[in-house]
């Protein structure tokens, strides 16, 4: 909600977190994607997903289209495009394209 990160999402970051600090790569992306999946603000856990290169690059390209965007959510949409693949980015398409959304062209 508009409060902050859910609690239940902040729950499976942290579990998704021990499960990375075990070296147990598949459990861990189990749990950073399904709190993505509940809150689509846990940044922290597309960060960890990224940093920790846990994600192939096909998973990479696929994950914006699993996560629960809202209507007022576009920019974090553009925002999480432009960090999840730049190599996916296609010809003639840069980063700059994918924050041409309605909702970022009023600002």
């Amino acid at each position: 909600g508009s409060d902050g990160i859910s609690l239940l999402a902040h729950a499976c970051f942290e579990l998704g977190r021990v499960h990375d600090r075990q070296d147990r790569s598949d459990q861990a992306v189990v749990w950073l994607r399904r709190a993505l999946r509940i809150d689509v603000h846990c940044a922290d856990a597309l960060d960890l997903l990224l940093t920790r290169h846990l994600l192939s690059s096909e998973e990479e390209a696929n994950l914006l289209d699993d996560l629960p965007f809202g209507p007022h959510d576009n920019w974090l949409k553009a925002v999480y495009a432009t960090r999840l693949a730049p190599h996916h980015q296609g010809p003639g398409r840069s980063a700059m394209d994918r924050f041409n959304v309605p909702d970022l062209q009023s600002l």
